[in-house]
């Protein structure tokens, strides 16, 4: 079997929102008895039995309502 991926946000971070930082990048690979295959952002892999596709998501952060902002409907919540 083969798996291909068509993926962006490997190299360039994607930009923050509201003033934010920019995202984090992302990556995956597969893992072939107990060795790390990693992956371009577009391309594929023949897979086997017992290989593992790992693709980690990214966790987005929260957006709150910012009345002390004036102009501003949304800020990043940094606490979250």
């Amino acid at each position: 079997m083969t798996i291909s991926v068509l993926s962006g946000h490997r190299g360039v971070p994607p930009q923050g929102m509201a003033d934010g930082e920019p995202g984090a990048l992302g990556h995956h690979h597969v893992e072939r008895e107990g060795a790390v295959l990693p992956m371009a952002a577009c391309g594929f892999i023949a897979v086997q039995a017992g290989d593992v596709f790992v693709l980690p998501t990214l966790v987005g952060v929260a957006m709150e309502s910012r009345s002390a902002r004036p102009g501003a409907d949304y800020a990043l919540d940094r606490n979250a």
